[in-house]
């Protein structure tokens, strides 16, 4: 985080909580997948001096993306029943998103559009 001081985890319950660990305190928690009964969290991803968190849970088809100023999903990638991606991560310039498990696929950032599936 571009402040050095928070910590996001990913818990079993499919609850996020971001922490604040100079004061040892809960800032907020994201209950997106919670909601959607789809597992624990099993990635996190972010980008260095911004505000955009991303997450995948473990029995979920899909990926969601997280603005840490307020607990908000402000947008969710669907994928297909059969993909189940395993880690999700930004490039280095935050133009483009992946997600890989046994393809690879790649979106734009701000259109959200598909360019790439291995």
């Amino acid at each position: 985080h571009p402040n050095g001081v928070i910590l996001v985890v990913g818990l079993m319950n499919s609850i996020l909580k971001v922490l604040d660990v100079k004061n040892a305190s809960c800032l907020a928690n994201f209950e997106g997948h919670k909601e959607s009964g789809s597992g624990p969290i099993n990635c996190l991803s972010s980008i260095q001096n911004r505000y955009s968190l991303e997450t995948i849970s473990t029995q979920s088809t899909m990926f969601k993306l997280w603005d840490l100023r307020r607990p908000s999903n402000y947008h969710s990638i669907e994928l297909a029943d059969y993909y189940k991606p395993r880690r999700v991560k930004w490039d280095y310039s935050g133009q483009f998103i992946s997600a890989f498990g046994d393809y690879l696929r790649v979106w734009q950032n701000k259109t959200w559009k598909q360019f790439l599936r291995i």
